[in-house]
């Protein structure tokens, strides 16, 4: 993104980069978008099942939102294939989406993970000055002055 985290760039962002697969995208990026679609097919049901009971008005908006979902899957898939790659995990995962239960469930709870705390094949960077932890002396008992106890 391009450094604005707000509900309506994370929302366009899912629309411009519905075909692009490579890249990462955040945990706010991915579930903005999700979240509202989440919302939006728990009001394709509600409808739905007023439908069912009788009401006659409550037919369109079920069709309206259901078309509106099947068209927002293809944009899902590459967000969803930029947010795994972004947990450190294959894209590949994604195929997990084709069992609409259970497959569904676990690639949400896949992209739930933190950014990269999966391992991954990407070499650490040990390219910073900063000093190796393992050898500092600062927990050395060598070094211990007196304690105050």
């Amino acid at each position: 993104m391009n450094g604005s985290s707000g509900f309506a760039s994370s929302y366009i962002s899912f629309w411009k980069r519905a075909l692009e697969y490579k890249g990462l995208s955040t945990l706010r990026e991915y579930w903005q978008p999700v979240g509202l679609h989440i919302g939006l097919a728990a009001l394709a049901v509600f409808f739905y099942v007023l439908s069912l009971n009788g009401s006659s008005w409550a037919k369109i908006p079920f069709w309206t939102l259901t078309a509106f979902l099947i068209v927002s899957f293809v944009p899902f898939v590459g967000l969803t294939v930029r947010r795994l790659r972004d947990t450190g995990m294959s894209g590949l995962w994604a195929l997990l989406l084709l069992f609409v239960g259970a497959g569904t469930c676990v690639v949400l709870c896949l992209c739930a993970a933190g950014s990269s705390v999966l391992p991954s094949s990407k070499e650490p960077d040990l390219t910073n000055d900063s000093p190796d932890p393992l050898e500092t002396n600062a927990f050395d008992p060598a070094n211990a002055g007196p304690s105050g106890v």
